[in-house]
């Protein structure tokens, strides 16, 4: 009988195995990514699945409102314009879960603009607060905040024009302020959220513009809603627009703050 040359019998042992390699079942699925966002403004309560140790979790505050723009006097003085409103900061780490804990979402509602002056000596009125968004457990009884992101502070109201000169811009609000501490879990990322801009002066003739609000870092989080935390433009003062066929312009409000979001992140 014929023997088989070495390299003829390696082939065939070879051949032999791959198929039990490739067996069915003889190798682990990967881990799947689960991603849960939440980014409409209330209370959520998210049971942690079985098994998941971990949640990577992202809060972004809610910005707060621009402030309207000031009233004139009907004649060539004018108002000033809103500042911006601040941008709620953005909070991200990983913290430790349990099976079938509890997890209490809180997802920050943004800041109201403040109203348009009407009429000489009558400034806008500023912006308000946004609200923190966080994420927080109940333990013993007691509320443990796991996650925090501030807010952002509102925009001031542009001054009106008196009966000498227009008015002047309204500041922009500072944008939420984030520490360390407020992450309570691993490798804790922070960003302050950005200031709002001041509100333009006002001149004869022409209206200050509002200042615009200010931004979140990153600018767009991911599964967030578009630009979610950043604060509201300020509002345009009154005044004469000017030129040819010129009219009085009314005041606009400030805008409203962008509300706040919260991602949990883990693999199932």
């Amino acid at each position: 009988m014929k023997l088989l040359s070495g390299f003829r019998r390696a082939a065939l042992v070879a051949a032999a195995v791959v198929p039990l390699l490739a067996a069915p079942g003889s190798v682990s699925a990967a881990p799947t990514a689960v991603v849960k966002a939440f980014g409409s403004p209330g209370l959520y309560k998210f049971t942690v699945p079985d098994g998941v140790t971990q949640i990577h979790i992202t809060a972004v505050g809610a910005g707060a409102g621009g402030g309207g723009g000031g009233g004139n006097n009907g004649g060539p003085l004018s108002g000033a314009g809103g500042g911006g409103g601040g941008a709620g900061a953005t909070v991200s780490c990983t913290v430790g879960v349990e099976d079938a804990e509890y997890l209490f979402i809180v997802v920050g509602r943004g800041g109201a603009g403040g109203g348009g002056g009407t009429g000489k000596y009558h400034n806008g009125t500023g912006g308000k607060d946004g609200d923190n968004s966080a994420v927080f457990k109940r333990v013993g009884g007691h509320t443990v905040r796991e996650v925090i992101a501030p807010h952002g502070r509102p925009g001031n109201g542009g001054e009106a024009s008196g009966d000498v000169r227009s008015g002047y811009g309204g500041g922009g609000g500072a944008g939420g302020q984030a520490k360390p501490a407020m992450c309570k879990g691993i490798d804790p990322v922070i960003h302050d959220g950005g200031a709002g801009e001041g509100g333009h002066d006002a001149r004869r003739y022409s209206p200050g513009v509002g200042g615009n609000g200010g931004g979140t870092t990153p600018r767009l989080v991911p599964h967030c809603p578009f630009i979610a935390g950043a604060g509201g433009d300020g509002g345009r003062g009154a005044g004469n627009s000017g030129g040819a066929g010129a009219h009085q312009l009314p005041s606009t409000p400030g805008r409203d703050g962008r509300l706040g979001c919260v991602v949990l992140t883990y693999t199932a």
